[in-house]
């Protein structure tokens, strides 16, 4: 970030915070990604149902008196520590994700004094947050939400009209993989490991060997999967979306999403896709590892087992009653976690203990 969008995002912070009259506010990414979007659609929710007054900040400089809700790790704990905030707010911290030798688990001791609240959307992440040392008296599993009127199945001639705009061939399978997985926010050819990128593209090598595939990648940094695509002679698309709302389009045309991380708490991956009717085949990670039901609405193989996964893969595009059963299961199943239940869990298991 360069001196000079630094010093406005300064004046924005500070103009925004210190007359900021809202009583729970979100801190926030300062980039459009999935954990901005999720604080939009929560604010969204509990400010129409609630009546809740809320919004986002992207740092609790001035802030007194209020409802701190950290929506990730990153946005609480810097490289120089815990980010300070006054002692007349409450603190929410949103933890999804523990990484291999994560430095931040260091922090937990002090956290503990600090945090009124932890919520984490998985078992994996509460497990591990009471092993690291964190007061499971303070810890609330809540998981992802989902705005099931913004992710929906389209008509057959909507999904036609689709890959013709994004010129997609109608003759391939196609395999879809919306993420960011590798580091920074330029070309990406250093992959996230957590991500998993290269079990993905060991999956989808092995598959066309079995299926004619077309990959279809959204999110930024995507360059280690698509050199890894083209090394092999795969074909792929790939869009860096403006809107996050775009991406139904994209669901709305898969046969199949792979989500091969080695660790996640969501993704919200799992949710979009059973909501747009495309089943799910993913390693035992985060919110996966909790909802889905080998057979039923999805299939999952353990961390890293490339062959596990390309046999659950097999199964869902080469039956297609394995196929429906799938889809059917996932567009039940993914109802119970539209955001109108999913905030009110928030708002009673959590906002309401601090007002």
């Amino acid at each position: 970030m360069s001196m000079l969008r630094k010093i406005k995002k300064g004046m924005h912070v500070l103009k925004n915070n210190l007359f900021n009259k809202n009583r729970l506010i979100f801190i926030s990414e300062p980039i459009n990604w999935v954990i901005e979007e999720i604080c939009f659609e929560l604010i969204e929710k509990i400010e129409k149902k609630y009546s809740i007054s809320a919004n986002i900040s992207y740092s609790p400089v001035l802030l007194k008196n209020k409802i701190l809700h950290f929506a990730s790790i990153a946005t609480l704990i810097k490289d120089k520590g815990i980010t300070r905030f006054h002692k007349t707010n409450k603190s929410v911290l949103s933890w999804y994700h523990i990484l291999p030798n994560d430095f931040r688990v260091s922090y937990i001791p002090e956290l503990n004094k600090k945090i009124d609240i932890i919520h984490t959307p998985c078992r994996t992440t509460q497990n591990d947050l009471i092993a690291y040392g964190f007061d499971k008296q303070k810890i609330v599993l809540i998981p992802e939400g989902i705005k099931l009127d913004a992710f929906y199945i389209f008509s057959d001639v909507e999904k036609n009209k689709i890959k013709v705009e994004l010129n997609i061939p109608k003759d391939k399978i196609i395999i879809g993989s919306f993420q960011k997985d590798g580091h920074g926010w330029g070309e990406g050819l250093d992959p996230k490991g957590e991500k998993g990128p290269d079990v993905f593209c060991d999956v989808v090598e092995q598959l066309s060997k079995i299926f004619d595939i077309h990959v279809l990648l959204t999110g930024p940094a995507r360059g280690y999967v698509k050199k890894r695509l083209s090394d092999v002679g795969i074909s792929y698309t790939h869009t860096y979306l403006k809107e996050y709302a775009e991406i139904v389009k994209y669901y709305n045309v898969l046969d199949l999403y792979i989500i091969s991380s080695r660790v996640e708490g969501g993704p919200k991956a799992l949710l979009e896709s059973w909501a747009c009717g495309v089943p799910v085949v993913s390693t035992k990670v985060g919110m996966c590892a909790d909802l889905v039901k080998n057979g039923e609405n999805g299939f999952l193989a353990e961390v890293e087992d490339v062959d596990g996964l390309v046999h659950r893969a097999t199964e869902v595009l080469s039956n297609n009653e394995v196929k429906i059963r799938c889809t059917q299961g996932g567009l039940r199943d993914v109802q119970k976690y539209s955001w109108d239940e999913v905030s009110k869990i928030y708002v009673d298991s959590i906002y309401k203990k601090l007002w």
